[in-house]
């Protein structure tokens, strides 16, 4: 990462999540991926955001299970496994 980040656009990137996390978990409350009952480009995408979240230290807190869920799936497919 970036030594010199920025704190005004970690914020903003935060606020962006912050309001687009109810849409996801209300999304996931009927289904096991985002689009239906199968991993899709959405998929990969909206998770590839929250892989970025970790260079502004956010988390999807407890109060989203159906997100959590989603992701820990996400992440436990093959393909999301790093390569060594």
């Amino acid at each position: 990462m970036e030594p010199n980040q920025s704190p005004e656009r970690a914020a903003t990137a935060r606020a962006t999540a912050d309001a687009a996390l109810p849409l996801f978990e209300r999304q996931l409350d009927r289904r096991a991926w985002l689009c239906g009952d199968r991993l899709t480009i959405t998929d990969i995408v909206a998770g590839s955001g929250l892989g970025f979240g970790r260079m502004i230290a956010y988390q999807v807190g407890e109060a989203y299970p159906n997100l959590q869920r989603w992701a820990k799936a996400a992440m436990a497919r093959p393909g999301a496994k790093p390569k060594r």
